[in-house]
């Protein structure tokens, strides 16, 4: 019994943390892909950020300073 308890424990403690790391991963690329698709059509976006915990930094920043040029060029509407 203690060991189905400790189990389910285990089961349930990886399944929480593979949630926060799915999150982690999968926000930044979702909103990195939607600022990509606006500035395909030309639309001016935001300041590209992720939050502090996210993952791909260095390709949300790249995404910015390719907006800064795109805007400073007069692409973005």
């Amino acid at each position: 019994m203690k060991l189905l308890a400790v189990l389910f424990l285990g089961m349930l403690s990886v399944g929480i943390i593979s949630l926060i790391y799915s999150h982690r991963i999968a926000g930044p690329i979702y909103r990195l892909t939607k600022a990509v698709e606006a500035l395909q059509e030309g639309k001016e976006i935001g300041y590209i950020k992720v939050r502090p915990g996210d993952e791909f930094h260095d390709l949300a920043d790249s995404l910015e300073k390719l907006r800064v040029i795109l805007k400073n060029q007069g692409y973005l509407k």
